[in-house]
């Protein structure tokens, strides 16, 4: 229903802001949803949107914490 515009926004506010990439995936991540594989699916393709507007500098700088999680 929402999610796509949801989506829309979060990616809008990573490409804005540099350093607003590392709080949207750990948020993803910690309330990644475990047996409902329509959810994973996407959730995947939010990670991938936020992934590919994150800058190659500021994704090399937390890629060694998220790599804990």
């Amino acid at each position: 229903m929402y999610h796509q515009q949801l989506s829309y926004c979060i990616t809008q506010f990573v490409e804005k802001d540099c350093k607003l990439p590392y709080t949207v995936i750990k948020g993803l991540l910690k309330y990644w949803p475990i047996r409902n594989s329509t959810k994973e699916v996407m959730c995947l393709g939010e990670l991938e949107e936020i992934l590919e507007a994150t800058q190659p500098a500021e994704l090399f700088l937390f890629s060694a914490s998220l790599q804990v999680v």
